[in-house]
């Protein structure tokens, strides 16, 4: 399972220059950009700076609005205390994967063998709805990281009821 993890990073993850370059542009920039916004807050004594004046004049914007939801600066943001935000944001991502892949994993292994198990993670990690994310959606690739856990979690627990009823 390992194996296949990293041959698959290997083959598709073309950044090695993890604060230098990122997975895409757009979105991506628009992350980068917030999370400096929060890190900058934090280091000038401000605190979290939910509001930002400049952007979308005259009105300003509220940042509890932005699409990745605030969890994800709350990862982020000590990350670009000790590198940057391009590096936060790939290092987020890569995250992402390596939960996604494990969870799928452990969820398969409940039914089958670990070749399909390994299998079934690699599909998961190159499904559209997750791989087309990592250009700037990191919100839905921790979010969908998190799907086989819950899926999991809610497995065993179920098993675990029936188990403890019949006893």
């Amino acid at each position: 399972p390992v194996v296949a993890f990293l041959a698959f990073l290997l083959y598709y993850w073309r950044i090695y220059d993890l604060g230098g370059r990122m997975t895409g542009y757009g979105d991506a920039l628009e992350y980068v950009w917030a999370t400096g916004w929060f890190r900058e807050g934090l280091q000038n004594g401000e605190g979290i700076r939910l509001f930002v004046p400049g952007v979308f004049m005259p009105e300003g914007w509220s940042l509890a609005t932005f699409a990745n939801g605030l969890g994800v600066f709350a990862l982020a943001v000590p990350i670009t205390f000790v590198l940057n935000g391009a590096a936060a944001f790939n290092i987020l991502v890569l995250l992402s994967f390596v939960v996604a892949y494990v969870g799928i994993y452990r969820l398969v292994r409940l039914t089958a063998g670990r070749g399909v198990a390994a299998l079934m993670g690699l599909l998961y990690l190159l499904w559209g709805g997750r791989w087309l994310r990592i250009s700037g959606h990191l919100h839905i690739l921790l979010g969908s990281a998190l799907l086989p856990w819950i899926i999991l979690l809610a497995a065993l627990w179920s098993a675990s009821i029936l188990v403890e009823g019949f006893s």
